[in-house]
């Protein structure tokens, strides 16, 4: 139970720390990776299903291969395991050689070639391609932080002034003069401040 807390709380801090990111969406750069991360799934994630389907055809393969003298590839699980090692730069050539002589130099060539060169130069040509159209179709008034702060500004004021003039109620629980004054006050200084957001004085 304690190490399911230890493994949620983990993941709430990372989300938490993540949405960091925000602070920094009025820098064209991050919005634009913000939008391409977004605009990319769809096409990552049709990439990553071919993908699959190569890693596995080369996995069954090197069950078949290897499984029966080497330990690394003595079933699925592990062959998946020992191949995606290899494609981070982890693996044992002598071995593979050992594995046979001549499938297993030609099976690690034709699988570093397919994915290092391959897979994952389609990757990041997804990705720059993304990337490339946000950059151009950004638009740089959604990243201005003054207007952001007026209209934030502006619609916190409408929502108070719409509060105090459909609250009737509390207005008549206000007996005294000097209640009734500040209250006024407060309403003229904040339709002061809506009227002038609106014809752009703090701009």
């Amino acid at each position: 139970m304690v190490s399911v807390y230890t493994y949620l709380l983990g993941l709430l801090i990372c989300g938490a720390t993540l949405k960091f990111v925000r602070i920094l969406r009025f820098n064209s750069h991050v919005y634009a990776l913000s939008m391409t991360m977004r605009r990319s799934l769809k096409p990552v994630a049709l990439f990553m299903l071919t993908a699959g389907i190569l890693i596995m055809a080369f996995t069954q393969m090197a069950n078949l291969i290897f499984g029966v003298k080497l330990a690394g590839y003595r079933n699925i699980t592990s062959s998946l395991q020992s191949l995606l090692f290899m494609m981070l730069g982890s693996f044992d050539f002598r071995a593979l050689e050992q594995g046979h002589n001549l499938l297993g130099p030609l099976m690690f060539f034709t699988y570093q070639c397919m994915m290092q060169f391959f897979l994952l130069s389609m990757f990041m040509a997804i990705i720059l391609d993304v990337y490339a159209e946000e950059t151009q179709s950004t638009n740089t008034e959604e990243l201005n932080l003054n207007t952001f702060v007026k209209e934030s500004a502006l619609r916190t004021l409408k929502k108070v002034q719409d509060r105090n003039s459909h609250n009737i109620d509390v207005k008549r629980n206000i007996s005294s003069k000097e209640d009734k004054g500040i209250l006024a006050d407060m309403l003229v200084k904040i339709d002061r401040m809506v009227d002038n957001l609106e014809n752009g004085v703090y701009d």
